[in-house]
């Protein structure tokens, strides 16, 4: 699969565990540069995310993985999911 389709399908899958996670329906076009706040995820929430994450895509964050810089936006997270699955193939 082409990097570009492999960073659609996981951006995806991040928009809809982000809709599954809110329940708004209206974020399904949201940027990459979006915040989690600008979601309606709050800082407490987050946590909770993150294991929404682990669970859809299969995986596991580890400590290094786990920073508040990975968890930002959307662009991020899209991002360390990918990384993490990479780690995880090989």
């Amino acid at each position: 699969m082409p990097a570009s389709e492999s960073h659609a399908a996981t951006r995806a899958a991040v928009i809809a565990a982000i809709v599954k996670f809110t329940g708004d329906e209206t974020l399904t076009d949201i940027p990459d540069s979006a915040s989690l706040a600008q979601c309606g995820i709050d800082s407490l929430a987050v946590l909770e995310f993150v294991a929404l994450i682990e669970d859809e895509f299969r995986i596991e964050f580890d400590e290094a993985t786990f920073t508040s810089a990975n968890f930002r936006t959307v662009g991020q997270i899209v991002e360390v999911v990918q990384q993490v699955r990479r780690a995880e193939r090989t």
